[in-house]
């Protein structure tokens, strides 16, 4: 990751100096790199003074590399039948790695030779946390298994990944770790990023790649198993087993979100993986998302399952409380515990709330969900976005009395818009998506209900279905409503391996032979392939499974996504100290392929005076022309990998009062599009004299764009820059 930077070329001669002197010269100035070195553990032991290589322990391996420049390695011998175990023994604290935790200040891969398996690291003896990587240290960590850390009051028992280090896991297991929050400790001002993340926690600057890993059995406060306010990425891996549960009642249950992950305003890719089992005493029992008020935070999932994870209230599955992309994925079979008291929450499967909330379902099937006062499948008070989605067989029972609050008394089996004000209105666009009523749902509740006239609030582009008319699908000859009989298959089905590869795992409900779902799908608006990426007939389905599909498209397609914010909004004009600045933000959701030859077009407002643009990148830096005279910017991305983003910081100036609109759209020159729908975005700003000053947190009209950036956010974003541009290498590794 890195920025664009100018081309030049060196000239043959420096200040009259001969080429031969003057490379001479260039080599004398050119900074010698470190060499690394590589340390052997052969002693299980914790001295911090054992002596390497006679005599090493993973400790004093870990102090001398810390004080040797250049990136080093660590390996852990194989044991045999018998894994090779560290355990942690010396306690206390420190930033040495001389006592307590295993602090690293330096680049370091750490590497277990554990034949079938891995070695491991337990911090169980010291009642600290097992590892603590400090200021920009880039860690790998391979085969190995991290448990048993202990801390309270403090984030990452498992791992902390703090400052602007970076960490990567490859086969690696994070176990058993457990943070721990004592109210009576007034010399902290508690937050919840200080009480999660039981397994590992990721800092603001910081950033974790964790692939083929096994998160299970942490437990937090807050965010049990994971918890990110960095970057992070996740791929084939599994997050299960993991609780989020604050002591204390009611004083302090508001930490108790995110059981399996925790995504605190930061930006976190998933794909290929499986949040299971994960328990929240508040909400997001699997996934927890929220912006802390920044609009900082990208949320995209993409071939997931989330499932049989339970909370107490909200979104036993997904609560979103940010901006969100859900692609090809499955939510399924997540429960809301109804507790002792009565008291119990809304959406069981997805709970999509409060004036940031942002999510867009593409291909994915939401099912089997249930426990939920309302939206037994999903329960949505903002803006979201189903398309070729398959929600069917979900359960919601509203509460009878007694309730805490009126939303619980909606009901709505598969789907609940609730109005949180006057001001405040859900938004619902429906576009080739299954809405139906299955065996296990509530006979009495209808597919879709809300508060008063919720209604108006269902947008169907068209070619949709429902079970009954309760969820306003209105456009003539497209739409299908009371289909009592939708044939899909009850059980959720897997496609067939491809070359000996389960390419998707999440599981989606088949189309029968008889379900009227058959082809009648609007194509134009259709992915070009379905859940399981399996190609559509040109007359495609309704919902994320085609029937009949047999050719596997998974390593063919990409899935380039667009959207555009701007900052302030409303904006002055013509005050220099001022400008409005639009972040563009490109995204590839697909986790098997790297999007090539990207070319962005973002066409500005007439009015709107350019400055500069700042760009930053997961893949190659990004380039861009000079704005034309029509006011068109021209970028190109060489490469995106998969999961991977770009960020384009455009500032300018304002020169007419009035509402400005800016928008974007994204291609690839060398792949076809999944999904064109989300290539596009806009964003409208109000520039108005009196603006100066003024921040505010509006949402944008565009399709998923939506929402300024206050101040604080924009200078984190453009801090960003310095971290995408420092991950490069260690992003370059995992792809």
């Amino acid at each position: 990751m890195s920025t664009a930077k100018p081309k030049f070329q060196l000239r043959r001669t420096l200040g009259g100096i001969s080429t031969p002197l003057a490379g001479l010269l260039l080599i004398m100035l050119t900074p010698l790199v470190a060499q690394g070195a590589t340390y052997t553990v052969n002693n299980n032991g914790d001295s911090a003074t054992a002596s390497c290589p006679s005599n090493c322990t993973l400790r004093a391996a870990i102090r001398a590399a810390n004080g040797n420049a250049g990136k080093d390695t660590i390996t852990l011998p194989n044991g045999g039948a018998t894994p090779f175990t560290v355990n942690l023994t010396r306690a206390g604290t420190d930033n040495t790695a001389e006592r307590g935790d295993l602090d690293i200040t330096d680049d370091l891969d750490i590497i277990g030779l554990q034949e079938g398996g891995r070695n491991i690291i337990n911090a169980g003896g010291i009642s600290d946390r097992v590892f603590h990587i400090l200021g920009s240290a880039s860690v790998t960590m391979q085969n190995v298994s991290i448990r048993n850390g202990a801390v309270t009051n403090a984030p990452g028992a498992g791992i902390y990944v703090s400052n602007s280090a970076t960490l990567e896991l490859t086969n690696a297991e994070v176990r058993g770790n457990t943070v721990t929050f004592d109210p009576n400790d007034t010399s902290v001002n508690f937050t919840q990023v200080q009480v999660s993340g039981g397994g590992i926690h990721v800092d603001q600057q910081a950033e974790a790649i964790i692939g083929t890993s096994d998160i299970v059995q942490n437990s937090a406060p807050g965010n049990g198993g994971i918890s990110n306010a960095g970057r992070t990425e996740i791929r084939q891996s599994l997050i299960d087993g993991n609780t989020a549960s604050a002591p204390g009642g009611n004083s302090t249950v508001r930490f108790s979100n995110g059981g399996g992950i925790g995504n605190l305003g930061g930006y976190l890719a998933m794909g290929s993986s499986t949040v299971s089992n994960n328990r929240s005493n508040n909400q997001g029992g699997g996934i927890y998302i929220i912006n802390q008020g920044l609009n900082l935070g990208l949320v995209t999932i993409t071939n997931s399952a989330i499932t049989g994870n339970e909370a107490l209230f909200n979104g036993a599955g997904i609560a979103n409380f940010g901006p969100a992309t859900l692609n090809n994925s499955v939510v399924a079979n997540n429960l809301i515990d109804v507790d002792v008291n009565n008291n119990g929450g809304n959406g069981a499967g997805i709970y999509n709330h409060a004036a940031n909330a942002n999510l867009d379902v593409v291909n994915s099937t939401v099912s089997g969900n249930s426990g939920a006062y309302s939206g037994g499948g999903i329960f949505n008070s903002h803006d979201m976005t189903l398309h070729n989605t398959t929600v069917y067989d979900n359960r919601a029972q509203p509460c009878a009395s007694g309730c805490l609050s009126t939303n619980s008394q909606i009901g709505g089996n598969q789907l609940t818009l609730f109005r949180t004000s006057a001001s405040n209105a859900p938004n619902l666009i429906l576009t080739n998506s299954i809405i139906v009523d299955g065996a296990n749902s509530n006979p009495n509740e209808p597919a879709c209900a809300g508060s008063t006239n919720y209604e108006v609030f269902i947008q169907s582009i068209g070619n949709s279905m429902s079970s009954d008319a309760s969820c306003n699908l209105n456009v003539s000859g497209g739409d299908l409503v009371n289909v009592t009989t939708p044939d899909l298959d009850p059980d959720l089905t897997t496609s067939t391996d491809v070359n000996g590869t389960a390419v998707d795992h999440t599981g989606v409900h088949a189309l029968l032979a008889a379900s009227p779902a058959r082809d009648a799908g609007n194509t134009d608006a259709c992915p070009l392939v379905d859940q399981r990426f399996m190609l559509r007939d040109l007359n495609c389905d309704i919902g994320a499974y085609e029937y009949g599909a047999t050719q596997q498209q998974a390593n063919i397609y990409v899935d380039l996504k667009a959207s555009i914010n701007d900052s302030p909004d409303p904006a002055p004009p013509n005050v220099t100290e001022e400008p409005l600045t639009y972040v563009v933000t490109i995204t590839n959701q697909y986790v098997d392929i790297t999007a090539e030859n990207v070319t962005v077009v973002v066409n500005l407002p007439a009015s709107y005076q350019f400055s500069r643009v700042t760009m930053a990148s997961t893949g190659s830096p990004p380039s861009c022309d000079e704005p034309t005279v029509q006011n068109v910017l021209t970028c190109t991305i060489s490469n995106l990998p998969g999961l991977g983003r770009a960020e384009f910081f455009i500032s300018g100036i304002p020169t007419q009062e009035g509402t400005i609109t800016a928008s974007v759209n994204v291609s690839s020159q060398s792949q076809p599009d999944a999904f064109s729908q989300n290539n596009r975005d806009s964003e409208d700003t109000v520039i108005d004299p009196e603006a100066a000053d003024v921040t505010n947190f509006n949402g944008g009209t565009g399709g998923s764009g939506g929402g300024s950036l206050q101040p604080i956010a924009l200078l984190l974003l453009l801090a960003g820059i310095a971290l995408l541009r420092g991950r490069g290498r260690a992003a370059g590794r995992s792809r």
